[in-house]
C-alpha cells in the first residue's frame, strides 16, 4: 500500500476512532460521576439491585446474627416476677456459658452453637456447679406478628447436650409474616410445674 492509499484509510477510519474515543470520555466521565457521589450510595449496586441480580438471594437473608449468649441470672430465675421473659420462663438457678453463637435466615433457618453452658459455680455448690445436669437443650425464636402484647415462640426439637454444656442446634422453622424482633433462648425441654421449657441462655451479653 502507497503513502496516498494508506492516507486515504486513515482519513476513512477517523469519524470511527473519533466515536471510540468519545465512548471512551463519556464512559470516563460516568465511572468519575459514580466516585463522586459514592458518599451518598453506590450507583452501580442500586443499578444491580434495581435489576434483580440479588433476587436469587432473597431467601437466604439473615434477620438475626448473634455471637454472644448471656446465661440467665436473677431477676429471671424461676416462675415469678420477670423470669416468664416473652413467655418463656426462666431456669431456677443461675448459669454461664462460654460461648454461644447462632444466626436465623429469613427463610427459617436457625442455627445456634452453645459451647460451656453449665450452672453457675458461684452459686451453685460442687459437684453441680459448673457442669451442665440437663441431657438434652433445644432453641426457642421468640418474635412479634401481629399482636404487640403475644409475642411468637417458635420452638426446635431438643438435642443431646454434653455434661460440659456443649450443643449443636439446627433447625428450619415457619416464621410468620410479618415478624419482628426475633431474639433466641437456650432451654430445657419442658421441666417442672407447670411443665416448661426453661430459659438458661439467651441472645445478649453480661
Amino acid at each position: 500500500m502507497d503513502q496516498t492509499t494508506a492516507l486515504k484509510a486513515l482519513i476513512k477510519e477517523e469519524p470511527r476512532f473519533l466515536a471510540s474515543r468519545r465512548r471512551i470520555l463519556q464512559g470516563a466521565g460516568v465511572a468519575a460521576a459514580a466516585i463522586a457521589v459514592g458518599g451518598l450510595g453506590s450507583p452501580l449496586a442500586a443499578w444491580a439491585e434495581d435489576n434483580g441480580e440479588h433476587d436469587a438471594e432473597q431467601e437466604d437473608l439473615i434477620i438475626l446474627r448473634f455471637s454472644t449468649l448471656a446465661g440467665i441470672q436473677q431477676p429471671f430465675l424461676g416462675d415469678a416476677g420477670l423470669s416468664a421473659f416473652r413467655g418463656v420462663h426462666g431456669g431456677g438457678a443461675p448459669w454461664i456459658i462460654s460461648e454461644g453463637t447462632g444466626s436465623l435466615r429469613s427463610d427459617g433457618h436457625l442455627r445456634v452453637r452453645v459451647r460451656g453452658l453449665v450452672l453457675d459455680p458461684a452459686f451453685v455448690p460442687a459437684p453441680n456447679g459448673g457442669t451442665n445436669p440437663v441431657p438434652f437443650f433445644m432453641a426457642i425464636v421468640s418474635g412479634f406478628s401481629a399482636d404487640p402484647l403475644n409475642p411468637v415462640n417458635l420452638t426446635t426439637a431438643i438435642v443431646p447436650a454434653s455434661l460440659a454444656g456443649d450443643a449443636d442446634i439446627t433447625a428450619m422453622l415457619t416464621l410468620p409474616h410479618p415478624f419482628y424482633a426475633p431474639i433466641v433462648f437456650v432451654t430445657s425441654l419442658p421441666l417442672g410445674t407447670p411443665a416448661a421449657p426453661r430459659w438458661f441462655a439467651v441472645a445478649g451479653t453480661q
